[in-house]
């Protein structure tokens, strides 16, 4: 049986700073890792995955029944541009030989083999190396109340986004919608009704917490989802199909000044950051990204984490996991409640200092600075 060196794992831990910069090139090194291993996949195929083929087939089998409607003289028009969608489909799937499901599952089996590879050997109560996952088990159980079989392989499992987090958000919140008057450029400054409707955005974003892979793991235990209610909330964005079927023109086409006067908008209305595209941008110099602040806040949880086991890992016996777990929902609950008040009651700061500590969208840290122009 591997002997612990929990003692010594921690106490190799000098400080925060240490460990923050520790788990910022470790969430780096994930990314780079995943990003590579899915790129290595898709050069490998050379013919369609099993599930594109079957896709293929019925793409290919509803063009011949809309061929067939349109032969009766039925709905002409709708069917011709619905092969045309179809035929763009095909195209598409012979070029990437992949579904989107390929691609899911795909991603999930990355993730836990760098789970394994680059954290399974790791003991994520006290940082200590055991080698390998054996002998992380060994040392987690080595005691009468050490974690059972179930537990570990529940601690070892890769958080990922759910397909229906937003569904259950809405349908315990509702929808929130509203519209805005803005003059825009497209058509000759006249004031325009925009419809905004809502992004369902994780407090803790999806890619930090589970590439991170430490944190998340004790997260695990706890029972933590980054999927629930209290991880999401709704920011408002522009509803691009209303916009589309109101304007005749897709929003994505609209000049970049009118975009911002409608995001700006909204947020005058709303009180509340405006959700567009990514979160990896750094809004300023000095003003890390979205995703890093979440990665520098849970690397602070880990710190304590490991501090609490400096002179030996409470992850062997059920009373220590209890305290580190305890810790670590409390902290993750703290987060969750800080990043949502950065994005509610959402204001400009009065004397162009920032007040929050994050940004979804450039607009936001324009706003919230004063770039109104």
């Amino acid at each position: 049986m591997a002997k612990s060196k929990a003692v010594t794992g921690a106490r190799n831990i000098v400080s925060k700073k240490d460990i923050i910069k520790t788990v910022e090139q470790r969430y780096e090194k994930v990314k780079a890792e995943k990003a590579r291993r899915i790129k290595e996949w898709k050069e490998s195929l050379t013919e369609l995955t099993n599930d594109a083929s079957n896709q293929k087939k019925k793409y290919i089998e509803k063009i011949g029944e809309l061929y067939d409607e349109i032969d009766n003289g039925k709905n002409v028009k709708e069917n011709q541009k619905k092969i045309a969608e179809l035929t763009s489909k095909i195209k598409v799937l012979d070029e990437r030989k992949y579904t989107d499901r390929d691609l899911k599952r795909k991603q999930r089996q990355v993730m836990h083999s760098i789970m394994v590879d680059l954290e399974g050997k790791l003991c994520p109560f006290c940082g200590a190396n055991f080698g390998s996952e054996e002998g992380v088990k060994s040392h987690l159980c080595e005691k009468n109340d050490g974690l059972s079989d179930k537990e570990l392989k529940k601690m070892n499992t890769v958080a990922e986004r759910s397909t229906d987090y937003a569904k259950n958000y809405k349908k315990e919140y509702g929808t929130n919608k509203f519209d805005v008057e803005v003059p825009l450029e497209q058509f000759d400054n006249k004031p325009v009704k925009v419809d905004i409707g809502e992004e369902i955005h994780h407090l803790i974003s999806v890619d930090p917490y589970a590439s991170t892979l430490r944190l998340s793991r004790i997260g695990n235990l706890i029972d933590f989802s980054i999927n629930a209610n209290p991880n999401l909330i709704s920011a408002p964005a522009v509803d691009a199909v209303k916009f589309k079927k109101t304007h005749g023109i897709p929003y994505s086409k609209l000049p970049d000044i009118d975009k911002r006067n409608i995001a700006q908008a909204a947020i005058k209305k709303s009180k509340t950051q405006f959700h567009q595209g990514g979160h990896s941008f750094k809004p300023a110099k000095g003003t890390p990204s979205y995703e890093k602040k979440v990665v520098q806040d849970l690397a602070e949880i880990e710190h304590e984490v490991l501090e609490m086991s400096k002179d030996g890992c409470l992850g062997q016996t059920s009373e220590g996991r209890d305290k580190v777990k305890e810790l670590v929902k409390t902290r993750l609950d703290e987060l969750q409640e800080r990043i949502k008040q950065d994005i509610e009651g959402f204001e400009p700061a009065k004397d162009g200092k920032a007040k929050v500590g994050r940004f979804l969208a450039q607009v936001d840290y324009d706003y919230h600075m004063g770039k109104e122009d």
